[in-house]
């Protein structure tokens, strides 16, 4: 299940940068819409943070089994 939501998050990263250039360029506020991408990146970079830590871990588990 995890495998499955990490492919998600990496779809899901192309996106949020096109969503946050999109509203950067067509925003009345660019400064309010700046500042909304910097929460979409923090998020997406949180996630990607989780994802890459939880592959990790499983790798470890996978090279040295608790037996």
């Amino acid at each position: 299940m995890l495998r499955k939501a990490t492919r998600w998050i990496w779809l899901l990263i192309p996106v949020a940068v096109g969503a946050g250039i999109f509203l950067v360029a067509w925003s009345p506020d660019p400064a309010s819409a700046a500042l909304d991408l910097v929460w979409v990146a923090a998020v997406v970079g949180l996630l990607t943070y989780l994802s890459v830590s939880s592959r990790r871990k499983d790798r470890k588990d996978d090279e040295h089994p608790d037996a």
